[in-house]
């Protein structure tokens, strides 16, 4: 006998030596005892079938149910769906909660896909109880106790409950007493193996060319340090800049025939024949792709056997879905497959120096921007990734709908200076959808459409809200750049100039939550005790006056910089911040500019931040790619 266990599961005793968890109890009442159960032709719902069905009744809210997000994590409601919807089968009970509603429209989508899940058994076994208290007496009179959340199933057990959570060792020691040493007995802990990530990573990328070809340039990229195909960090460096010069994609970068000639050596040769597998394996059908990847994991080919007309694209957003469900798929352990939630260690990774024939040439025409200095001060390793080497970023659907919005209002303005009045707001619109669908890409198929009616929705608010308050003597998307400061070369491309006379307020357009940056993000905020950096917006705010204070084509006094968010409150109300800057600020940017740029020209960039979510440093620790980990100030102590 194989028993698996959550630790957060309920379990239950009985006399015999026989442990069970509340759904494999269900099961064994279920098999024992057919005629007390309809004779049902459905199937046994798979955990990535449960979370496609989940995720279809998410995007299926109308824009007025107040579950429906239109940004940040829009499918944050599926774990609590799922634990509402599984608390209500085991308890047999209405509740009065958000998701209550969708329930029956949930249970509709499993009848119609001729499924049923766990809890399913639970509720049929509770009603079963219910029903013929002979078969609930046979069960009730054996079992010695049960742990966990009490529910409906052990109140009509009348189950002695231990402890709500017992700790391992407790369930291994009460199994030992029973004497079950010689039984396998699996325990899960919430705390999961990791991923086999190569494959998966593999898969994803395939998966995202299969829908949209160049959208998955991240994951190649990511697939290039993987040491598996033995592909130096620097050959992988120098293909991603090198692409990026060409203003091409990696995988056509690496498609490109070659002439070999003494003076080029080409891209390396172990990243060519990746390219190669890669391409290759694109055109194999999908059960025969899942069976030719080295690590795939089983549960992935035996979805597909079961679902055959399944795509590669819906199968990999549901692997990616399924860690917001950490209780899903308890029964076997071919059936659990999780991302380990392992706290990450809090130390700062520093990379290879690359050859100085490589970054020299990159640093040459090198000037500072608020963009830079933000990443450069957050993480050394974010501004090698992304502002020397130009790392792809993928699917980016944030930046990309905030582009959209920038792109709609600049061309407003424009054809605003062009005729001397505003255009409709039709045409507003229209120059929002014709961006969008130029950057198709960075969106998936759901996304792409809950974006656009986001967009009309927002954008139409904000017209009607600002168009008889906009300043119409403006500069646009001004770009400046030949300034120096303290002789570091400076650069900025500004939103938006609003002028009085010589008088400037300097505008930059923002989504986002206006409430979360300010209270909890604090990206406004000057420097204090516990951002002594000051938040990333206040220093945007500084650089943008300082750069046109010393911009000396123009006699423009800078009174006011303003950040005016597109996206509404949560009351629909509309946001503009500005920043009240003081000469102690100015010199406190000025002099972030200057130490910066020093550090910059020092190479003082192949070693990260260590925050425990940093984006690159955490991809140069999942990737092994580190030759050193530095703790940082403090953690000595914490340890």
């Amino acid at each position: 006998m194989k028993l698996t266990f959550l630790e957060d599961e309920p379990i239950l005793v009985f006399t015999g030596i026989t442990i069970h968890t509340l759904h494999s109890f269900c099961e064994e009442v279920i098999q024992d005892h057919p005629a007390f159960f309809n004779n049902n032709s459905d199937t046994l719902i798979s955990p990535l079938e449960k979370i496609r069905l989940l995720k279809a009744l998410i995007d299926g809210f109308s824009s007025d149910n107040p579950l429906k997000r239109y940004r940040g994590d829009v499918y944050a409601e599926l774990h609590p769906l799922a634990r509402l919807f599984s608390f209500m089968k085991r308890n047999k009970e209405e509740v009065d909660a958000p998701g209550a509603a969708q329930f029956s429209t949930f249970q509709q989508m499993m009848q119609n896909a001729g499924k049923y899940d766990t809890d399913d058994m639970v509720s049929w076994v509770i009603t079963a109880f219910e029903q013929n208290p002979e078969l609930l007496f046979q069960y009730r009179e054996r079992l010695l106790y049960a742990t966990g959340t009490p529910n409906r199933l052990t109140q009509l057990l009348e189950a002695r409950m231990e402890t709500p959570q017992m700790e391992m060792h407790a369930i291994e020691e009460k199994i030992e007493q029973l004497g079950a040493k010689n039984e396998e007995i699996t325990i899960i802990s919430q705390d999961r193996p990791p991923q086999p990530r190569q494959a998966l990573n593999i898969l994803r990328y395939i998966a995202a060319e299969q829908e949209i070809p160049t959208s998955g340039e991240d994951l190649l990229f990511e697939i290039m340090h993987d040491d598996h195909f033995k592909i130096p960090p620097v050959e992988a460096a120098k293909i991603c800049r090198q692409a990026a010069d060409q203003k091409t994609s990696i995988r056509a970068f690496l498609q490109q025939p070659r002439i070999p000639s003494l003076f080029s050596t080409g891209p390396d040769e172990n990243a060519l024949q990746l390219s190669s597998l890669l391409e290759k394996w694109m055109l194999l059908p999908l059960p025969e792709l899942l069976e030719t990847i080295p690590g795939t994991p089983e549960v992935l080919k035996e979805e597909i056997r079961h679902n055959p007309g399944l795509t590669l694209p819906a199968l990999m957003e549901s692997v990616d879905l399924i860690k917001k469900l950490p209780n899903i798929g308890k029964i076997k352990t071919t059936h659990v497959f999780f991302l380990s939630k392992q706290k990450p260690l809090n130390q700062a990774p520093e990379i290879e120096k690359m050859d100085p024939l490589f970054i020299d040439p990159l640093l040459k025409d090198f000037a500072m921007s608020a963009t830079i200095l933000n990443n450069y001060l957050r993480c050394p390793l974010a501004f090698f990734y992304q502002q020397l080497i130009k790392a792809p970023m993928g699917r980016k659907e944030n930046l990309a709908f905030g582009s959209a919005a920038h792109f709609a209002l600049e061309k407003l303005f424009q054809k605003m200076q062009l005729a001397d009045a505003f255009p409709s707001k039709e045409i507003f619109l229209e120059d929002f959808n014709a961006y969008m669908k130029s950057n198709r890409i960075s969106f998936t198929t759901e996304a792409f459409e809950r974006r656009m009616e986001y967009g009309h929705r927002i954008l139409s608010s904000y017209y009607d809200r600002y168009i008889h308050e906009w300043n119409p003597i403006v500069s646009v998307e001004r770009t400046i750049r030949n300034v120096f400061i303290n002789g570091v070369p400076v650069k900025g491309k500004i939103d938006k100039l609003e002028f009085d006379g010589n008088r400037v307020n300097i505008v930059d357009y923002k989504t986002g939550d206006y409430e979360k940056t300010k209270r909890d993000w604090k990206k406004f905020a000057p420097p204090e005790e516990n951002l002594p950096e000051g938040g990333d917006y206040w220093r945007q705010g500084v650089f943008y006056k300082v750069l046109l204070d010393n911009y000396k084509q123009k006699n423009w006094q800078v009174v006011s910089t303003e950040f005016d968010f597109i996206e509404p409150g949560r009351n629909g109300e509309y946001f503009k911040e500005k920043i009240n800057i003081t000469p102690a600020d100015i010199t406190t940017v000025t002099q972030q500019i200057k130490e910066s740029w020093e550090r910059i020209q020092q190479r003082d960039f192949y070693t990260g931040c260590g925050k425990p979510y940093c984006e690159w440093c955490n991809f140069v620790k999942d990737n092994h790619l580190q030759v050193a980990l530095h703790t940082l100030p403090g953690e000595e102590e914490q340890e």
